[in-house]
């Protein structure tokens, strides 16, 4: 990128914000899918019940795309900031400072993201723990049904 041209700089700005902002949102768009689909649909979870290494294998994936999000924001974020910075002095700030992404702004959309991905990881713990409490209650149901020591049979 030719860093003299400060017409190219604020374009650069703009595509992050831009693109950042997109990003965050069709992230969070999904997760509202996710979230939906799994309180609704009693098929995924069956599966989800059926397939509990799966369910503990989603939550892994969660927790690592929800940890490469987060480095991505915070990468977006310092190039961001060092664009502002190298227009700095070249134009007036009011022209560019509206584009920087600002960490608080970064910090924001990370923390949604983070406590929307931890309703989904509770979502999925909770049908998933629902399997091992149905697991329970049939086999406490199974052993009050079987003969005590000591007792006679009719």
């Amino acid at each position: 990128m030719d860093t003299t041209d400060p017409g190219l700089l604020l374009d650069a700005l703009k595509f992050y914000r831009e693109n950042f902002i997109s990003s965050a949102y069709s992230t969070m768009g999904f997760t509202v899918v996710a979230v939906g689909w799994l309180i609704t649909s009693k098929s995924a979870q069956d599966f989800i019940r059926s397939h509990r290494w799966l369910g503990l294998t989603s939550i892994v994936m969660i927790v690592i795309t929800y940890i490469a999000y987060w480095r991505m924001s915070l990468g977006v974020q310092r190039a961001s900031h060092d664009i502002a910075a190298a227009l700095q002095g070249r134009m007036e700030d009011i022209v560019y400072k509206h584009y920087e992404l600002s960490i608080n702004g970064i910090s924001g959309f990370i923390l949604i993201q983070g406590l929307a991905t931890a309703f989904v990881i509770l979502l999925i713990l909770s049908i998933i723990r629902e399997l091992v409490k149905d697991e329970t209650m049939d086999e406490a149901k199974s052993l009050s049904k079987r003969k005590k020591p000591g007792k006679k049979a009719n």
